[in-house]
């Protein structure tokens, strides 16, 4: 599609869509992987080509408005991969391709959801996806930490949900999925991702349903916590248990180490586990502050101090919820983030966290817990810093990370993946500036050659582009002129300006006739109007063609009222054929002009004809005589100036010619009234304006 207009609204776009595509009606209904594929590659072009337009674009209801009437959009023309958008511009597309196909709206946020993967993988995020876990369910322990990542890196700033999966039945043969999203309405688009990810990751059809809905305050926060059944589809494919693991072949066997049991003595000491991590800290289900690593006691004084609570020193700021054991264990998958903020006299003192939460019982338990059965919780964090800069801000050195935290590694490789990402996005940005760019060019380009082919005639514009020679010679041509009937008293009776508005009423409607009768308009000069029929684009019929439009620009001429006295403009006409040279003469303000007699021949035509009469040639009789549209008035011999005696006709249709459809001039050159005609103001659905002028 090569561009988007201001009216076009995606529902024209949705429905055109369904149109093309050939499905039957009870498709968009009923299903159809085909068509809901089809439809979302669409709706992909559709946003594609809001990314190519120098005017942008966003969806307010079902239609398509300027982003600059929306501050949630920014006005710089793109809808680019790396760049948040409000929610509302994909709820509203939904909305509107559920209102057109008849889909419901929940079976839209589905194939919405399906289709998502391949797009991800498309963009470059294929190799993450794949690499989270070896199984659906290690994937969906994981995912969290992806959005994790990608919140704090590519999209700072995003609102990600949760996901907290558990084995349930017997022997584990189904999922319970906790799902907790600040938005209420996208579990549609969950189901169908998780589905795609099950059926081309993991090799498995997987049925998901939905056992509850409800919404709960998370620090007096509204969020939507949605739990799902997920079991293996019976039909499809090879049965393979959700937490399958890796099986060994008989031929390998691995070398057992010796296990240690709570009496073997196998331990870590607490100043070892300290400096192992040294940023770690152990609390209790009151949030009292047990124990921490060398490190953080050396940053954070307060938490070496007796009873000091973990929400008294820190705060969370992910997940954006209250620090509290009930909001640990519900977002336990998540890589939770305490922050350390202080104003001391030498200053501001900032410290933050990153780092997981498991449950520990007494200090002889070796096992991990649950977290709903643990009273004691271990969390082990590191610095949150994401280059040596960030690392300043907490005074800190690279020294002060373990070395076996990869966080060392990341702050070393932030800047150079950092320039990376940055090169990314603003090649991304320049490539859609760009794409942009050459749409502008290329409408500017159409409007110079616009501009050049009303003064030019197309064919010889492409001459000169070519630098080939425009002069030609045509054998027969039918020349016309025009003038305006006792045009020098009704300029002395009106005022410049309104001689100017008659005038270019009455040439704009013969500008539109010479367009539907195929006939170039040579030039104006005063009252006078210069056509021509054969020439450049050569017609056997150009005699017939401007006779016809010589009546009907005296037709048309009747409709246009003296500003000083409101009687109808009357024009006669004078048509003379014969050969003629035609071409470009002078550099500055070039015109294409005809040379030879036959031009002066026309013009005496004009100048001794009738008013409301086409007066012709004998050569022009001759090319008309046969044309049985045409009837003709013998006017006899008559003296012509510069050429003597010549026998002359008035011309006439046999019945007038069908009504043409013309645009209105601006509305201040125009009055739509006239006593004796008036003139008709019909609509027409393929014009831009709202109207358009039968000429009777």
């Amino acid at each position: 599609m090569a561009g988007i207009r201001a009216a076009t609204t995606a529902r024209t776009f949705v429905v055109g869509w369904v149109a093309r595509s050939r499905v039957p009606a009870q498709a968009t209904t009923d299903g159809g992987a085909q068509f809901e594929s089809g439809l979302w590659q669409h709706l992909s072009a559709l946003l594609g080509c809001l990314s190519h337009r120098t005017t942008s674009y966003h969806l307010q209801g079902n239609s398509m408005v300027e982003r600059s009437a929306c501050p949630d959009i920014s006005d710089d023309a793109d809808f680019l991969h790396y760049k948040m958008y409000a929610d509302c511009v994909l709820y509203r597309l939904v909305q509107t391709v559920s209102d057109v196909t008849g889909m419901p709206r929940e079976r839209v946020m589905h194939s919405l959801g399906q289709h998502f993967l391949p797009f991800a993988v498309e963009i470059g995020f294929g190799d993450i996806i794949h690499g989270i876990g070896q199984t659906f369910e290690t994937f969906l322990q994981n995912i969290d930490y992806l959005h994790w990542y990608l919140m704090s890196t590519a999209f700072a700033g995003t609102q990600s949900p949760s996901f907290r999966p558990e084995l349930v039945g017997r022997e584990g043969e189904a999922l319970a999925l906790n799902y907790y999203s600040r938005r209420d309405c996208c579990t549609g688009i969950v189901t169908g991702l998780l589905q795609a990810v099950a059926r081309n990751i993991f090799s498995i059809n997987i049925k998901i349903s939905t056992v509850s809905v409800h919404k709960e305050m998370v620090s007096n926060r509204p969020m939507v916590h949605v739990i799902f059944r997920i079991t293996q589809h019976p039909i499809g494919m090879p049965r393979i248990s959700l937490n399958w693991m890796k099986e060994w072949p008989e031929s390998v066997q691995l070398v057992k180490k010796r296990t240690h049991t709570r009496g073997d003595g196998l331990a870590v000491g607490g100043k070892l586990f300290g400096r192992i991590h040294p940023y770690h800290i152990v609390f209790d289900r009151r949030l009292t502050i047990l124990q921490t690593g060398a490190g953080l006691g050396a940053q954070i004084p307060e938490t070496q101090l007796e009873g000091a609570r973990l929400d008294h020193v820190f705060c969370m700021t992910w997940p954006e919820v209250t620090l509290s054991v009930a909001n640990i264990e519900r977002f336990s998958n998540l890589v939770f983030q305490l922050e350390y903020r202080k104003v001391t006299r030498s200053g501001k003192r900032f410290f933050c966290l990153k780092g997981s939460i498991v449950g520990m019982a007494a200090a002889s338990d070796g096992a991990p817990l649950e977290l709903t059965d643990a009273p004691l919780f271990l969390y082990l964090g590191s610095p949150l810093a994401r280059s040596v800069r960030d690392l300043e801000r907490m005074a800190l050195k690279i020294s002060d990370i373990p070395s076996h935290d990869s966080t060392r590694d990341l702050i070393l490789l932030k800047d150079q993946r950092g320039i990376e990402f940055d090169v990314m996005q603003q090649l991304e940005k320049t490539t859609s500036e760009l794409a942009g760019t050459a749409t502008a060019l290329q409408k500017e380009m159409r409007r110079t050659d616009e501009l050049l082919h009303s003064m030019i005639p197309p064919l010889v514009a492409v001459k000169l582009k070519r630098n080939e020679p425009v002069q030609e010679t045509f054998d027969e041509v039918t020349i016309l002129f025009s003038d305006v009937v006792t045009f020098t008293q009704i300029a002395a009776s009106c005022t410049p300006v309104q001689v100017v508005q008659l005038l270019n009423q009455l040439y704009t409607y013969f500008d539109q006739l010479t367009e539907h009768n195929n006939v170039y308009k040579v030039e104006t000069i005063g009252d006078a109007y210069m056509v021509v029929g054969g020439c450049p684009e050569v017609n056997s019929e150009h005699a017939a063609l401007v006779a016809t439009q010589a009546h009907q620009m005296i037709r048309g001429a009747g409709h246009v009222l003296v500003p000083t006295t409101d009687k109808q403009v009357q024009i006669r006409v004078g048509m003379h054929t014969g050969p003629v040279v035609a071409g470009i003469v002078g550099v500055k303000m070039p015109r294409y002009c005809l040379f030879g007699d036959t031009v002066n021949t026309a013009s005496r035509m004009e100048s001794h004809g009738l008013s409301g009469h086409v007066h012709i040639s004998h050569c022009t009789y001759t090319c008309l005589r046969s044309n049985p549209r045409f009837f003709f008035e013998r006017r006899g011999q008559i003296p012509v100036k510069g050429k003597g005696m010549m026998s002359t006709y008035f011309v006439h249709e046999v019945q007038p010619s069908e009504p043409v459809e013309l645009a209105p001039v601006a509305p201040a050159y125009i009055q739509y009234k006239s006593k004796s005609r008036p003139l008709v103001i019909v609509p027409h659905r393929h014009h831009p304006f709202s109207g358009v002028c039968l000429l009777m």
